[in-house]
């Protein structure tokens, strides 16, 4: 009677292990860089994008976001499908930034697809699209 339940007792540990472990998220420190392509209404461009994400806290994280001189800290969380959710602001007058994206992270290198990315700064052009773009990690 007692060898039945054990087994059963290290079946349940085993099964709450590997779920555990199929759900913990990845490890997202570190930088990533590249370029976007991005239209306004005075024409195109290719600004060099760099995240950078320096605290993490199981599916939690926060970091930096920079595009050219200007740079907005951020708070995030990552899903269990590895889809990235993003936000931040920044406030220092006369100066004020934000930046909203979210994609999905990507293994085998590391890096991350971005599907919307809004980035805002008091002297930037309001009217611009992104289109779709990877950051490797550096």
């Amino acid at each position: 009677m007692k060898k039945p339940a054990i087994c059963l007792g290290i079946a349940l540990l085993i099964i709450l292990g590997i779920a555990d472990w199929a759900t913990a998220a990845p490890d997202l420190l570190g930088t990533y860089s590249g370029y976007a392509k991005k239209i306004t209404l005075n024409g195109c461009s290719k600004p060099w994008v760099k995240v950078v994400i320096s605290k993490q806290c199981g599916t939690l994280f926060s970091g930096t976001v920079k595009i050219k001189t200007k740079e907005v800290d951020f708070v995030g969380r990552i899903e269990a499908d590895k889809s990235l959710f993003v936000h931040g602001f920044y406030s220092s007058v006369p100066d004020y930034g934000s930046v909203v994206f979210w994609g999905k992270y990507l293994t085998n290198p590391n890096r991350i697809k971005i599907h919307t990315f809004d980035f805002y700064y008091n002297d930037s052009d309001s009217n611009y699209e992104y289109s779709i773009f990877t950051l490797k990690k550096r």
